[in-house]
């Protein structure tokens, strides 16, 4: 959830003050807030603040009254094969009265700099408004795509692998399943026990639960709720899936189109290239582009270092970053890629130009270097193009999770 706030100048800078989120009147209070902003019972968003961690939480006060605040989730996100230490903004609320003054900058900047502080590396969001992140630093970096089915039109039928319902002693599987296809997977949450625990509280209906069993332990599973739509039918929507194989994939298709007779829809946060998409015989789907998801290079030294390469891929890129929000990331570095890790150090004669967002872009993969010299103002040569292909060569960023 986020909300924000236009950079005007109503209030003074002196007014304001962002620190970590206080005692239980203040979690109440916030969470108050953030009910204005999003609609939402206060009871729900309460209980929302109260299942975070109060450490992941930051307010800012005008004149010393709350004023808003913003809530994090630490967790991994998935670039280059190696987990990437994240702050992921869960929420951003800033209160009616506080807004269009530039409340809403000035909370993100301060977040951005307190994670800096700690060294966390990356920072990512879902905006609901790109202007106010942007001038804390982030820019689009990968997408939440919706996929959209006709039961009618999934023919498939394959019941080559055994299909059955998730006991408690495939979780541990599970998970790793769903590790392994992160890992392989530019921007995927590395999920910890909090994640999980989300993803399986965000089902609205009753979640049915299956897993797929293959010779040698699970390859795919499928958590999924029901409800009616306007026809008086039903609709599906996949809470989790993950096929690791193709035969697992096939297996999960059939499995859905064998609810044809009651259903007319399924539908799920997946990607384009989705193993269930490329499973099917024909083209009959819809993909949209349902976010944008927004990324900050919180620390430019650990963020280089902690993401992956691909083996065998060498480069050496001389950048010269501008940061207006983290001095300590601005300036001249050289990146050394080389046996899937990156090493950074100051120094190089800075040929390859560049703002911290526009890193962002390039980091994760959404952007290509090309693309980045026309569309972000990346300024360098043909060969610094092709090294920085080179470096940050992956899968298509996209994120399954919504936090």
């Amino acid at each position: 959830m986020d909300a924000g706030g236009r950079a005007a100048t109503n209030y003074r800078m002196s007014d304001l003050h962002v620190r970590p989120l206080g005692d239980e009147d203040e979690q109440h209070a916030l969470a108050a807030i953030l009910a204005t902003c999003f609609g939402c019972p206060v009871a729900e968003s309460l209980e929302y603040v109260e299942g975070m961690r109060p450490s992941n939480g930051l307010v800012v006060t005008r004149r010393g009254d709350l004023a808003g605040g913003t809530l994090a989730i630490r967790m991994g996100q998935w670039f280059g094969g190696r987990s990437v230490a994240t702050a992921g903004i869960a929420s951003v609320g800033v209160d009616p009265s506080a807004r269009a003054g530039g409340v809403a900058t000035y909370l993100m900047q301060e977040t951005v700099r307190h994670l800096h502080d700690e060294g966390v590396a990356l920072s990512t969001l879902s905006p609901s408004t790109q202007p106010v992140y942007r001038r804390a630093g982030y820019e689009q970096a990968g997408g939440l795509y919706r996929v959209s089915v006709a039961l009618e039109r999934l023919a498939v039928h394959d019941d080559e692998l055994p299909l059955r319902r998730m006991c408690d002693d495939d979780r541990e599987s599970v998970e790793q399943l769903q590790r392994e296809r992160g890992r392989r997977n530019n921007g995927n949450v590395d999920r910890d026990e909090v994640m999980w625990q989300q993803v399986r509280k965000r089902a609205t209906s009753p979640l049915y639960e299956f897993v797929v069993d293959g010779a040698d332990g699970l390859e795919g599973y499928v958590t999924y709720t029901s409800s009616k739509n306007a026809t008086g039918h039903n609709d599906l929507f996949l809470n989790d899936v993950v096929a690791a194989t193709r035969p697992a994939a096939r297996r999960i298709v059939s499995f859905l189109r064998d609810h044809r007779s009651l259903v007319n829809r399924v539908s799920w946060y997946g990607h384009p290239a989705d193993p269930l998409l490329l499973a099917m015989r024909e083209q009959r789907h819809d993909v949209r582009l349902w976010d944008a998801w927004m990324l900050r290079i919180v620390h430019l030294e650990a963020a280089l270092t902690q993401r992956g390469y691909v083996p065998g891929v060498t480069a050496e890129i001389p950048f010269e970053i501008t940061d207006d929000v983290c001095p300590g990331n601005a300036g001249r570095w050289m990146l050394r890629v080389a046996d899937g890790r990156g090493e950074v150090t100051r120094g190089g004669d800075g040929r390859v130009r560049l703002d911290v967002r526009t890193l962002a872009s390039l980091y994760s993969g959404w952007v290509a270097p090309s693309q980045a010299h026309a569309g972000l103002g990346l300024s360098c040569s043909d060969d610094d193009l092709a090294a920085l292909a080179r470096a940050f060569a992956g899968s298509a960023p996209w994120i399954q999770d919504d936090f």
